[in-house]
């Protein structure tokens, strides 16, 4: 669980690193506090397919509004 500003970090530093990783096991990411563009969902799950090995990842916000 993370909020927005935390889950853009996230990404940036996955997406900028020469690493892969395996988050094979992770089944979900929530995201709460305020509005999440659909964007960085998007490319939350695209980032996770495809330097994480976990295509399968399932997304949730689950405080704030859309």
């Amino acid at each position: 669980m993370a909020v927005p500003p935390a889950l853009n970090m996230l990404l940036n530093t996955i997406e900028n690193s020469s690493r892969n990783y395996d988050w094979w096991h992770l089944k979900a990411f929530a995201t709460g506090a305020w509005p999440v563009a659909p964007a960085l969902v998007e490319r939350l799950l695209r980032v996770v397919a495809e330097k994480c090995n976990n295509p399968r990842l399932k997304y949730n916000q689950v405080w704030g509004n859309d």
